[in-house]
């Protein structure tokens, strides 16, 4: 049989995404799903744990009585009844009609999934172990010009901690002692307490979830505060807004490392990084051999390298976003120089101003351009008001000179949404001046945006 020109080992986000865009530039392509259709954020991560989130906002506003009652509702809060069965099987389902969306998306473009084990052989063959659920006959090795991997993650147990041991318990006793980010999306059970260890997106967005479900959180983070590596000040408001507004306040979290491991990398000369990362250049193909590792954006510029059309991977123009109450998001973490922020956190002081001035400074002598740096808030935002979600802090950075925008943070209401605005603003090399002078929609959150950007052009706000 002839090879095929692209062969995607792993079918989450970054797999599917890899398997259309090939598709589209008239390659002939087949994915190997691993038996895991959809991967960790569609099955156990992204899709359900925001499913858990739109329950948990629901659950927190019923429970916003003063503020209801201020609209002029009025609820009875004994008539609240909370199933964590049926929420976690209502989370369940909305991943199996992604997974379903996925598969079927595949199958209309003519695109074959094979549902085994993938293994690369000498040569680049991929050999193929079928997995429990693989039809008759499913094919045991696979031939292809290009492969690109997209393995996914598996969450990170601290030594020690027997999983396995865990869940017999919890068989025999009704009660399990330990979940990962993979079990708790299913609300296995309703702690009364639960410590979570980091304090990262996924603990957050879970400590979301929990807390406003019922349980009393503690979160346990090495660092010292929320959501270590994103910008401090929004990191600092983060915090003031997530942990003191409740007494009752929860948080959870796993960190991920990248299940590489058994792919049969050193067939190929390729040796893993720390953490099992399969080291890619700036094209994201294996350095020294043509294989590619890819997710989500990373896919598009793997396929493309395939192509011949080489579009380095810009990591600074993809957004990233934290789904608590408020949502935290960023684009471009400007601040992610750990000696800049931390000269930043020496020098800043208490003052927001003193603050901006400082880091504005210090990232303009590292990039060797002076950097303008500007704050603003929801608090004037006529649709933050109408919805009672005044609360939250936007931030910009952009050279001076050119007035290019080199990132955005915001934590606020609908955080996620409005910074894909700056995310397309980015990419597309607009100046603060330029986005200062278009047009919004009024009344909308993303007017915030308009008088950030106006704040940074040296306009006022209106």
């Amino acid at each position: 049989e002839e090879p095929y020109d692209v062969a995607v080992v792993g079918l989450g986000v970054g797999g599917h995404a890899a398997c259309l865009h090939a598709k589209s530039l008239g390659l002939r392509v087949a994915a190997i799903s691993g038996g895991d259709p959809g991967g960790t954020c569609v099955n156990r991560g992204c899709v359900p744990s925001k499913a858990l989130l739109a329950a948990a906002r629901r659950a927190r506003l019923l429970q916003q009585q003063q503020q209801l009652q201020q609209m002029g509702l009025h609820l009875d809060p004994a008539a609240v009844r909370f199933d964590p069965q049926q929420t976690g099987q209502y989370a369940l389902g909305v991943a199996a009609k992604v997974r379903g969306g996925l598969l079927g998306s595949l199958g209309s473009h003519g695109i074959p999934v094979i549902d085994a084990i993938a293994r690369v052989g000498s040569g680049g063959v991929l050999e193929l172990d079928p997995t429990a659920s693989s039809p008759p006959h499913t094919p045991r090795k696979l031939h292809a010009k290009n492969i690109i991997l997209a393995p996914g993650s598996v969450p990170f147990v601290p030594p020690g901690v027997d999983l396995q041991q865990q869940q017999q318990q919890q068989q025999q006793q009704q009660q399990q002692q330990i979940m990962t980010s993979d079990t708790a999306v299913g609300l296995p059970l309703m702690p009364s307490f639960l410590a979570i260890i980091g304090a990262g997106y996924i603990g957050l967005e879970f400590a979301e979830v929990f807390g406003a479900l019922g349980s009393e959180v503690t979160l346990i983070e090495a660092g010292d505060r929320l959501l270590p590596g994103i910008d401090p000040t929004i990191a600092r408001a983060a915090e003031r807004l997530l942990l003191h507004k409740d007494p009752q306040r929860p948080t959870r979290l796993l960190t991920g490392t990248l299940a590489a491991s058994g792919l049969g990398l050193e067939e190929l000369g390729v040796t893993l990084k720390r953490g099992g990362f399969v080291p890619v250049d700036a094209c994201m193909r294996v350095v020294r051999v043509e294989l590619a590792h890819a997710a989500a954006a990373q896919a598009v510029t793997a396929v493309e390298a395939i192509a011949g059309r080489f579009v380095p991977f810009n990591a600074r123009e993809v957004p990233a976003a934290c789904f608590t109450d408020p949502e935290i998001a960023f684009v471009a973490d400007a601040g992610s120089c750990v000696h800049a922020r931390r000269q930043l956190q020496a020098a800043a002081g208490s003052c927001m101003h003193a603050r901006r001035q400082a880091e504005a400074r210090q990232l303009g002598q590292l990039w060797g351009f002076r950097v303008g740096a500007c704050e603003s808030s929801f608090r004037a935002n006529s649709k933050a008001l109408a919805e009672a979600e005044p609360e939250g802090l936007l931030k910009a950075l952009w050279r001076e000179d050119t007035g290019l925008l080199l990132g955005c943070h915001a934590v606020g209401p609908h955080a996620a949404e409005l910074l894909q605005q700056c995310a397309n603003a980015m990419a597309a090399g607009a100046s603060v001046g330029k986005l200062a002078q278009t047009p919004h929609t009024h009344p909308t959150l993303s007017e915030a945006l308009l008088a950030l950007w106006k704040q940074a052009a040296g306009l006022l706000p209106h």
